[in-house]
């Protein structure tokens, strides 16, 4: 009789039982808040052209993602194997071993991240001036702050291998400091964007994460990740090997994100010189708020992680597939209902704020790239539970699909504009992924899955 009196107290359950869920969830609605109230600053401070720019910078900085090569993803995906036995109460070989892996995948991924990360500085600052040379910005102070930027983003780069095998178990925290870095960096950028810092804001945001991260690695978690670096090496045949376990998955995942940057992150360059003047700021500020509110729904997946990975590593895969088939319902709930919100407020902004509302996209590409990001999320979540099992089927669909929306975004884009990116998006996700991806998982799946 309660239930029915009060219907939400199932989802209240979901949210009281996870302090991880709530913090990420925090998140998330902070990122989209906040993306909100910098439509609001932009409107005021940035010039149409400056807006451009400031959403072109922070699609070059994703260039990272090509010199990540998804090892990131791995590193979470293995530690979250790893931590339930690395942290038993009761000492044992397999506690030794667990704790040496998770030292060996922190050793191996900062000697990755210290070559790439000086790689992408001299590759994105150099592509960047490049790029955006030309008789429209020579009158803009871009150049300073361009370089400022890829140089701060390369230095935080060096810690992604440690926050990510940390992530693997200490959900919580990382899930506080994540809300904590959010609000910080966007107080800092509206700040320096009211004072006249333009497009300095951006080095503004990716000097508050370098502290930010610097203080979570050599303060919050020094001694948890010192006790795990000085761990014995692991001996050549075990099955965490970084040849054997590790490069071969990252360089599918890094493969698939190559083509995944130029599938999704690529969007205000295809329209910055094809369309006029405000395109890529309209389509960059619409993207990263919905991006957020995608990034919500995920908040469940990332919360939940450790605990399928733990029931994965029991074979209690019953279990496991509940808590999938779950978070994918509770991810696509959110989405829907942000993007409800997202509606509401561009009615309400086009009625009483016109200007405010011409700096984000029309509702027809707005409504299309949400449905096509919540199918996108679940494709995520079923993906991330198959490589629990490390293996990767997705390598030769996810090129396919990304290749198709990359081709028929930079097509329609140059054509369309917007509307075109959005009917490519949906277009392939509904034609192409879907169809490749879901026999593919259900395959696997029935293999690894066995008793």
């Amino acid at each position: 009789m309660k239930s029915v009196l009060d219907p939400f107290a199932h989802l209240r359950r979901h949210l009281s039982g996870s302090r991880a869920v709530l913090i990420a969830t925090c998140t998330r609605l902070w990122q989209l808040v906040a993306g909100l109230v910098s439509v609001a600053i932009i409107t005021q401070f940035f010039s149409l052209q400056t807006q451009d720019i400031y959403y072109v910078f922070a699609d070059l900085l994703a260039l990272q993602t090509l010199f990540d090569l998804g090892l990131t993803g791995v590193l979470l995906s293995l530690a979250s194997r790893e931590w339930p036995t690395a942290t038993e109460s009761e000492p044992s070989d397999a506690t030794s071993l667990a704790k040496r892996r998770l030292g060996s995948l922190i050793r191996d991924g900062t000697r990755w991240f210290v070559v790439m990360s000086v790689l992408f500085a001299i590759g994105a600052s150099t592509f960047g001036l490049w790029y955006l040379q030309g008789p429209e910005t020579d009158t803009m102070q871009w150049r300073a702050p361009w370089i400022a930027s890829v140089v701060l983003t390369a230095a935080a780069m060096i810690m992604m291998p440690c926050i990510g095998v940390l992530e693997g178990k200490y959900v919580v925290p990382i899930n506080i400091f994540r809300l904590t870095q959010a609000i910080i960096g966007n107080l800092v950028v509206w700040l320096v964007i009211t004072q006249g810092g333009s497009l300095w804001a951006v080095a503004a945001s990716a000097a508050v994460r370098l502290l930010c991260e610097s203080f979570f690695v050599f303060g919050r978690f020094r001694k948890q990740l010192f006790d795990l670096i000085r761990q014995e090496p692991l001996p050549a045949n075990d099955a965490l090997d970084w040849r054997s376990a590790v490069r071969p998955l990252q360089w599918r995942i890094g493969l698939q994100a190559i083509v995944a940057y130029l599938a999704t992150r690529t969007y205000t360059l295809i329209v910055l010189d094809a369309q006029s003047t405000g395109a890529a700021g309209r389509i960059g500020l619409t993207w990263a708020i919905l991006i957020a509110i995608q990034a919500s729904g995920l908040a469940w997946l990332q919360a939940r992680l450790p605990q399928i990975g733990r029931h994965v590593q029991e074979s209690d895969f019953t279990e496991a597939r509940r808590l999938v088939r779950q978070t994918s319902y509770l991810a696509v709930a959110t989405i829907i209902l942000g993007s409800i919100a997202l509606v509401v407020l561009h009615l309400g902004l086009t009625r009483y704020y016109p200007a405010t509302a011409d700096r984000l996209l029309p509702l027809p590409p707005i409504l299309l790239f949400s449905v096509s990001l919540a199918i996108y999320a679940v494709i995520i979540i079923w993906s991330t539970y198959t490589r629990l099992f490390r293996i990767d089927p997705f390598v030769r669909p996810g090129l396919i699909g990304s290749t198709v929306l990359a081709t028929a975004a930079i097509v329609l884009g140059v054509r369309y504009g917007a509307m075109g990116i959005a009917v490519a998006h949906l277009g392939t996700m509904t034609l192409v992924n879907l169809p490749l991806l879901i026999p593919v998982i259900r395959r696997e799946l029935a293999v690894v899955e066995k008793p």
